[in-house]
């Protein structure tokens, strides 16, 4: 182990690939993703 948290789970989703095919990637949504940013932007304010 490394002692990392775990930030997140992220599911597959077609959505997401359809969009990144299509070069629209910064149009997905999903509430799995804010959650991951959340906890990373929260990990990298405890650690400075």
């Amino acid at each position: 182990m490394t002692g990392a948290p775990l930030l997140g789970n992220l599911p597959i989703d077609s959505a997401l690939t359809t969009l990144c095919d299509a070069g629209r990637v910064e149009e997905y949504y999903a509430e799995a993703y804010e959650e991951l940013a959340a906890n990373f932007t929260s990990t990298l304010r405890i650690k400075r």
